[in-house]
């Protein structure tokens, strides 16, 4: 389904770190990025040591 949001961990720490450099790269360019957090992220459709992608709930952040 195409309705899966994709969440990083608090755990990766370093695929955080690669992120924030991107961020700061396409941010140069005026791309506007916004950071998300939730304890909730929704239905859990897949999951590894770094992230899960989820179906939100309705309460999901977006």
């Amino acid at each position: 389904q195409d309705d899966g949001i994709c969440w990083f961990k608090t755990s990766a720490t370093q695929s955080m770190h690669h992120i924030r450099y991107l961020v700061q790269l396409v941010s140069e360019h005026d791309v506007i990025v916004r950071e998300l957090m939730t304890d909730t992220p929704g239905y859990m459709i897949y999951e590894d040591d770094s992230q899960v992608v989820a179906r939100p709930f309705t309460s999901t952040p977006r």
